[in-house]
């Protein structure tokens, strides 16, 4: 399944990558450089994010997406110093993989504090901003496999994945007429700092798991890589962009048990 909104060229279009000062998010933001567009990279440390936008020929600006009036502050301000935004990638996400026994209710906040509530934040300030855009705009919701093939270790981030994934079927589905594009990325193993961000939830103790223990034994891709297919994505309108076709079977196993009871409970 595809969108009518397709990106041809990327010549002079202006990015937003939030989270974009490491892992996938930089990964994107280098990408879309590359092909020509202006970006501009999010995150909530000042040092790292200016040192990161100054290697790759980005503009930093810090703000920390789980405070809605900064990222409206951040949605502001690129309006008022580049005239206009066309692509927005919500990327900026935390991972905790952990069993449910060893999450605390301050970490499910933490995990959803960003991975949802940071995207919806960005949807909300940003949006507006893509629909007075008479060329339109795209938007790009970096999510993950666990967001609709939950696992061990997962109540949080793939809960947190799974809402996200919701948020923007249904925004999409609102927007089908207008010229808003949308993709979801649903990356399985990437080489990221998902482990290092781990230890850092309120819960986390000496005796607490690495989330690498609960990371599926799948190719773990560069984010090069990942940024290559996000920008293909774009190009070609797809609604989905899947890093790791390997795991179709076990994806596959879900729909059919969700077929399996809607064919059965057509028959009762």
């Amino acid at each position: 399944m595809s969108n009518d909104k397709k990106i041809s060229d990327f010549t002079g279009l202006v990015a937003v990558v939030t989270g974009g000062s490491s892992g996938i998010g930089r990964g994107i933001a280098e990408a879309l450089i590359a092909e020509g567009a202006t970006v501009i990279v999010t995150g909530s440390n000042e040092t790292t994010l200016t040192a990161v936008a100054a290697e790759i020929g980005a503009t930093p600006i810090v703000a920390d997406v789980r405070d809605a009036a900064a990222v409206q502050a951040l949605a502001d301000r690129v309006e008022k110093d580049f005239g206009k935004v066309d692509i927005l990638v919500n990327n900026a996400g935390l991972g905790a993989l952990a069993p449910f026994d060893d999450l605390s209710i301050e970490d499910f906040h933490w995990v959803f504090d960003v991975n949802f509530w940071g995207v919806l934040h960005g949807l909300k300030s940003f949006v507006p901003l893509l629909k007075h855009n008479p060329t339109g705009g795209y938007i790009v919701n970096v999510s993950s496999l666990a967001g609709f093939l939950a696992a061990p270790g997962g109540t949080a981030y793939a809960a947190s994945k799974a809402a996200m994934n919701a948020l923007t079927e249904a925004l999409a589905a609102e927007l089908a007429d207008s010229p808003i594009g949308f993709s979801i990325l649903l990356p399985a193993p990437v080489r990221t700092a998902i482990d290092e961000n781990s230890r850092k939830r309120p819960g986390f103790n000496k005796n607490s798991p690495n989330s690498g223990d609960f990371v599926p034994p799948l190719t773990r891709l560069e984010p090069d890589e990942v940024a290559a297919m996000v920008i293909h994505a774009m190009r070609t309108g797809e609604k989905f962009i899947v890093t790791h076709p390997e795991t179709w079977p076990v994806v596959d196993a879900r729909h059919a048990e969700l077929r399996g009871a809607h064919e059965r409970s057509l028959r009762s």
